[in-house]
């Protein structure tokens, strides 16, 4: 039989299914990867803890998965399901408005009058004497001038409480932490925290409900096809 010109020489049946091997792989470069990252952040929004860098004017540890967990295993997951797709579309958009608004309390507090005036006073040789702070260098190391009041704004944004002694800034955040933190209670600043607030809670809403769904599916796939959910060796 003469075989015609373009025709495939072959011809391969795919028939898609599940088996122990992909599941594993699941297990370990998408689900259990994404549950600790929520697991982590859940608990950071509860301490209304947005490790908020200013440099990058980035939340360090809130971050949206796609971009930090996506491989072609995530992708097969979320092809069979959906639901957990949407799910994670939702979270990664509540984190880019929660760290919209948290850049927006590092600006607020960075351009305020009032703590510009304090950071000036409490800069001043004779008030970092009062404190045993010799030098200015002592606090800020390499940081450049401009960035001073910035990484203090940083340190209000955070809810950052008493840093141990290795923290060259510590020992004046340390004095003056609760000074600083009271501005952001006043007017002009106050509103961008609570808009943040509110943002934290959805953005915690939504992680525990994806956090429950991704347990599910693994609960689910792991006795399906007995696959144990954590193997010896990465469970320490």
């Amino acid at each position: 039989m003469e075989e015609q010109e373009g025709a495939p020489k072959f011809e391969v049946v795919f028939r898609p299914s599940v088996g122990p091997n992909i599941v594993r792989a699941w297990f370990d470069t998408a689900l259990n990867p994404i549950i600790e990252f929520l697991e982590t952040e859940i608990g950071l929004l509860g301490r209304r803890n947005w490790t908020y860098s200013f440099g990058a004017r980035n939340l360090n540890l809130i971050q949206p998965i796609k971009p930090h967990f996506y491989n072609a295993n995530l992708e097969q997951i979320l092809q069979a399901n959906a639901e957990l797709n949407l799910g994670i579309e939702e979270h990664d958009k509540t984190v880019e408005k929660l760290r919209s608004a948290v850049v927006s309390i590092h600006d607020a507090l960075v351009y305020n009058r009032e703590f510009i005036a304090l950071g000036e006073s409490l800069l001043r040789p004779e008030s970092l004497a009062t404190m045993g702070i010799m030098e200015m260098d002592a606090i800020f190391g390499a940081y450049s001038e401009d960035d001073r009041l910035k990484i203090i704004a940083q340190y209000v944004v955070n809810g950052t409480g008493d840093l141990p002694p290795h923290y060259s800034t510590a020992k004046f955040w340390n004095h003056t932490r609760a000074a600083f933190s009271d501005i952001a209670t006043r007017d002009g600043v106050d509103s961008y925290v609570k808009k943040a607030e509110v943002f934290a809670e959805s953005l915690s809403a939504v992680g525990k409900s994806l956090l429950l769904d991704l347990k599910q599916l693994r609960q689910d796939l792991s006795y399906r096809h007995d696959v144990p959910i954590l193997t010896s060796e990465r469970s320490h």
